[in-house]
């Protein structure tokens, strides 16, 4: 299903984090980014909207705040523009060491300009 956000609104991004085995897990820390994606195949990377934002979630959940100003229309001749969001975070493990994990979340920004009737 496509996640629809409109131009110029602050949004936010639950993440649940999980270890190897699909557990809850309380991170130790993580970061997250976000990339202009809009026309992009997979194989070419986006330009950054967010940089790399380190957060330290306390809990197995955490709500990422994407400002309003992250989701403005970089080319107002677009109809919508595709947003990807890269969370990684980083968790201990029964054996002193701590691994990581990574998603992805993509949606669609409206242009409001753009909608007509």
């Amino acid at each position: 299903m496509e996640q629809y956000v409109n131009e110029n609104s602050t949004s936010f991004l639950e993440c649940r984090f999980k270890d190897e085995f699909g557990a809850a897990v309380v991170p130790l820390s993580g970061w997250f980014r976000i990339d202009d994606m809009t026309g992009l195949t997979e194989e070419i990377t986006g330009s950054i909207v967010v940089d790399q934002t380190w957060f330290i979630p306390g809990e197995s959940k955490y709500v990422i705040v994407i400002p309003a100003s992250a989701n403005a229309i970089i080319d107002d001749t677009n109809i919508w523009e595709d947003r990807q969001v890269t969370v990684e975070w980083f968790y201990p493990q029964s054996l002193s060491a701590t691994a990581q994990g990574t998603d992805v979340f993509n949606y669609r920004l409206k242009n409001l300009s753009k909608i007509t009737g």
